[in-house]
């Protein structure tokens, strides 16, 4: 492999997030992201490149237009910003 994009995301909407969304949401735009870079790093190349996708949530935090809800998507979108 040349490039391995690694892009997931949910965000749960609203005040009335459970551990579930909240498990939900790290477990896609956290774990899913780690699950694709793993797999990918028997197959990559020297040189070459893994991209991670986040985003300004991850900045911002939730106080973003996600509202409270987000706060899970955010940290999971920091994290991932660190680790690719």
């Amino acid at each position: 492999l040349d490039i391995v994009v690694a892009n997931a995301g949910i965000c749960p909407m609203g005040r009335n997030q459970t551990i579930q969304s909240w498990s939900d949401t790290i477990d896609t735009d956290l774990v899913g992201v780690f699950n694709v870079v793993q797999a990918s790093l028997p197959n990559v190349n020297d040189g070459s490149s893994i991209i991670a996708t986040g985003s300004l949530a991850a900045q911002l935090g939730s106080a973003t237009n996600q509202g409270p809800g987000g706060s899970a998507y955010s940290l999971a979108k920091q994290i991932v910003a660190h680790y690719v």
